[in-house]
């Protein structure tokens, strides 16, 4: 058995509750840092629930520096989780982001901004595959196996040698990379369908909207491509046929803060393929539209002109 140590979650979400239930399934003492108070931790999966040994902190000053710290609060939340780390960073604290998106700057930038004096803690990125549903306030229900990729170095091998237990597999790989674009892409265009036609991933199945995602995914792959690395020239059509075999209520967490009037997670997956496409020359015309549609002043309006875009088929990578 790894060695048992303190760890914290930040972030009581689906993801947060999982990999809370996860290391403290792989023995170690858990902390669970969250915004709306709960009770306990119930993770549900099979039909069978049951209460997670987690100790649950709903204010900064109630928590003290953790050796292992998975931040799981979105990109956009990054800025908020500034008073956790202050607290919960010490002496050879690693900090793994498990967040969307290809870009560490943000967390790298906020853990060095609330490190102690003296202190440059570790920031690990990750790939999450995972399927976990936040049903309620600190009630979770997911299916094991959850999967999550680390860079292949000495803090990535060490966060893999700790969190791996029942249900979680840690793997630490040198085609991390590839694999964080390959998840990055199919997220890019999961994420944007759902929410800009407020449906679940059945609508994939419908065209032209399959073609829709792929040229969303197309975009996204060629920017990688450009940028060294190798994603083969059939990812698109893989992540559509992804889509497709999902249960069709499956939803997104983009679709979920979309319908609840939440902030969306674009800046992270549309926007970034807008801003370094733009960086190095590669045509995003879909992707700029769908941020456009997403965050402008047409936000709520209906997505019929998006789709026009598409189907016109000038929005070839």
């Amino acid at each position: 058995m790894a060695e048992t140590t303190d760890v914290a979650v930040i972030g009581g979400g689906a993801i947060g509750g999982y990999l809370a239930a996860a290391a403290a399934a792989a023995g170690h003492r858990v902390t669970l840092c969250v915004r709306t108070p709960i009770e306990t931790l119930r993770a549900e999966s099979s039909g069978q629930t049951r209460l997670v040994s987690v100790r649950i902190a709903t204010d900064p000053d109630q928590v003290a520096a953790a050796k292992l710290i998975l931040l799981a609060a979105k990109t956009h939340q990054t800025g908020g989780t500034l008073p956790w780390l202050r607290r919960l960073i010490g002496p050879g604290s690693t900090v793994v982001a498990v967040q969307n998106g290809v870009d560490d700057r943000p967390v790298t930038d906020a853990v060095h901004a609330a490190a102690p004096a003296g202190t440059r803690p570790a920031v690990v990125p990750t790939t999450v595959y995972l399927s976990s549903t936040l049903c309620s306030p600190g009630h979770i229900v997911y299916r094991p196996g959850g999967l999550l990729y680390l860079p292949d170095d000495d803090d990535g091998r060490r966060v893999a040698s700790l969190l791996t237990g029942a249900d979680l597999t840690v793997v630490s790989t040198p085609e991390f990379e590839t694999l964080r674009w390959r998840k990055f892409c199919l997220n890019v265009a999961a994420g944007a369908v759902t929410a800009l036609f407020r449906q679940p991933l059945g609508i994939v199945r419908q065209s032209p909207i399959d073609l829709f995602a792929h040229t969303l995914a197309a975009e996204a792959a060629a920017v990688g491509a450009r940028l060294g690395h190798d994603l083969g020239a059939d990812l698109p059509a893989e992540i559509v046929a992804d889509l497709q075999s999902r249960p069709p209520g499956h939803g997104t967490s983009m679709l979920r803060d979309r319908l609840a009037g939440r902030p969306l997670e674009i800046g992270a997956l549309n926007q970034t393929v807008v801003d370094r496409g733009a960086a190095i020359g590669v045509p995003t015309p879909l992707n700029r539209t769908v941020v456009q549609a997403l965050t402008g002043p047409e936000a709520n309006a209906e997505p019929t002109a998006v789709l026009q875009t598409t189907t016109k088929g000038d929005t070839s990578p």
